[in-house]
C-alpha cells in the first residue's frame, strides 16, 4: 500500500495544510523488453482490455504488442514513425503519423492489419478516442475534433504542443500542455470544463475512476487530480529499476496499469480503491 499524500492546486490566500491518506497501488512485475528494441525508443503506449499491452515505436517504426508478463511480444511494421497510439474499440488502434499528416487504424488480433487511413490537414501529434470520436493535438494551436460515423472534423483554436498529451473517460477529455504546465479538461462537445496550472511540466496521464485522473510529471512523481482538477494527491509509487517514467496506461477492467520509459522498462501494478 502506497502513501498518498493530498495537496492542493496553489492559490493566492490559500494556507491549507496537506492531509496524508493511503492508496492502493500495488507493484506487480518488472518488464524488460530492451532487447527486442535495439536501443530504439518508444513513444507511447496502452493496456487493453484483455492484458494486451501495445506499445509505439517512433525509430522501429513499429507496432509492439505482448502480454502483461512480457512474453508474446511481435513487431507490426508500420509506414511512417508513429508519434502516439490510442485505442478506438476492443480490438483496433489508431496511430498519429505526423509526417505523413494521416492517422492510421490497425486492427490487432492474431492477425494484424490496417484497416483504414485518415487524412489530416496538419502535422499530428497526440491523440485519444471517445464516442467514436478521435480527438487529436495538432500543429498550428488545434485540438482536432474527428466523428469517426460521420467523417466531420471540428477544430478548436487552444495552445497545443508536440509534447502535450490527450486522455479521455466517460464523457470526459483531457489535455496537459507541456510547455505551459497546464491542465484541460472538456466535455466531449468541446465545453471546457476547467482549466489548472499545475505548476510543473506534465509528461503523461490516464484517466482512473470517478473521473478523477492520474498525471506522471517530468520529475517522475505520480499525481492524482481530482474530479474538479483543484486539488491533487501524491502517489508514493514502488519504481523498480525504472529511470525516467514517461508513459502511463490505466485499464478500468482489468484494475492495472503500467509506468514505462521510453527504453523499453515497464512495471505493472494493481490499482485498489484510492480514498
Amino acid at each position: 500500500m502506497t502513501q498518498v499524500i493530498l495537496r492542493g492546486i496553489p492559490r493566492d490566500g490559500d494556507n491549507r495544510r496537506p492531509s496524508i491518506k493511503h492508496a492502493k497501488l500495488c507493484f506487480e512485475r518488472h518488464i524488460d523488453i530492451s532487447t527486442q528494441l535495439q536501443r530504439h525508443v518508444i513513444a507511447a503506449g496502452l493496456l487493453r482490455d484483455d492484458g494486451l499491452i501495445i506499445l509505439a515505436s517512433s525509430e522501429k517504426n513499429t507496432i509492439i504488442t505482448f502480454n502483461m508478463s512480457g512474453a508474446g511480444i511481435d513487431f507490426i511494421p508500420v509506414e511512417f514513425p508513429p508519434y502516439d497510439i490510442t485505442a478506438t474499440d476492443t480490438t483496433t488502434v489508431a496511430i498519429t503519423l505526423p509526417e505523413a499528416q494521416r492517422i492510421d487504424v490497425y486492427e490487432i488480433t492474431t492477425k494484424s492489419t490496417k484497416v483504414k487511413s485518415i487524412d489530416i490537414s496538419y502535422c499530428c501529434f497526440k491523440l485519444t478516442c471517445i464516442k467514436n470520436k478521435l480527438i487529436v493535438a495538432c500543429s498550428e494551436n488545434i485540438l482536432l475534433f474527428k466523428d469517426l460515423i460521420r467523417d466531420v472534423s471540428v477544430p478548436f483554436e487552444t495552445p497545443v504542443s508536440a509534447d502535450d498529451s490527450l486522455s479521455s473517460s466517460g464523457d470526459r477529455i483531457y489535455h496537459s500542455n507541456y510547455v505551459r504546465n497546464t491542465l484541460t479538461c472538456y466535455h466531449d462537445d468541446g465545453i471546457k470544463l476547467y482549466h489548472v496550472d499545475l505548476g510543473e511540466k506534465p509528461q503523461g496521464m490516464t484517466c482512473i475512476f470517478d473521473n478523477r485522473l492520474l498525471v506522471l510529471m517530468k520529475d517522475g512523481k505520480l499525481r492524482l487530480v481530482s474530479s474538479d482538477g483543484h486539488t491533487f494527491k501524491l502517489l508514493q509509487y514502488e519504481d523498480h529499476k525504472l529511470k525516467d517514467p514517461r508513459i502511463t496506461s490505466y485499464n478500468h477492467k482489468l484494475k492495472k496499469m503500467f509506468i514505462a520509459n521510453r527504453h523499453g522498462f515497464l512495471n505493472r501494478y494493481c490499482v485498489g480503491d484510492i480514498l
